[in-house]
């Protein structure tokens, strides 16, 4: 009778862990990052101008940026809220013809 009241004593706490806590902590993995810094500037490497300042998401290596003038830029280097990007290629983004 004891063997079976601490079966179901440990099938409940499965149940509860299973059920409640777990999910909890799911949602608490994919919270998304966030930023360091309340905004980062993303510069060209080459000149030094600003080209975007981005206030909602952290800036990471690897990240693209398409400017008005229709320039792919790629961030090389993060130091502090400044991001460094480079120039890649000029994109066209409605091809003619």
């Amino acid at each position: 009778m004891r063997t079976a009241a601490l079966i179901i004593l440990a099938l409940a706490l499965l149940l509860i862990f299973a059920l409640v806590i777990r999910p909890l902590v799911l949602v608490k993995e994919r919270r998304p990052q966030l930023p360091e810094f309340p905004y980062y500037v993303i510069v060209d490497l080459e000149t030094d101008t600003p080209l975007a300042y981005i206030s909602s998401i952290p800036v990471t290596v690897g990240d693209e940026l398409i400017t008005r003038e229709n320039k792919l830029y790629r961030v090389v280097a993060v130091e502090g809220n400044t991001a460094y990007a480079r120039f890649v290629k000029k994109v066209d983004l409605i091809p003619s013809g």
